[in-house]
């Protein structure tokens, strides 16, 4: 039996200038480390790679190491990754891949 535990906030369109502040203090208060991934969609893929670079920038991360990003073709998610960049779709996906494949969802990818 697999428990599957999600955790959404939704922000409205024009966030742009709350959206590091956000991912920083959810960083900071411990999640992303024993108590998941911080997700974090974009609608684009440049503004996937963006906004991860700009993250892992302001927190001192290292991109592909705590602050990865998945789109259709590229990935780049280490071991200890604490926030991952998505497009919209790739999150789609996920959430499919653990609903209809509930044993292994990580070996689809």
């Amino acid at each position: 039996m697999v428990i599957v535990s999600i955790s959404l906030i939704s922000l409205p369109a024009d966030y742009s200038l709350l959206i590091f502040e956000i991912y920083q203090f959810l960083y900071e208060a411990g999640y992303g480390s024993s108590k998941g991934i911080i997700g974090v969609t974009q609608p684009r893929r440049v503004a996937v790679l963006a906004t991860a670079k700009r993250v892992a920038y302001e927190l001192g991360l290292h991109l592909g190491k705590e602050v990865g990003f998945q789109v259709r073709y590229d990935k780049k998610i280490g071991e200890s990754c604490s926030i991952k960049f998505m497009t919209d779709g790739i999150l789609l996906r996920e959430v499919q891949v653990i609903i209809f494949y509930p044993i292994s969802p990580l070996s689809i990818f």
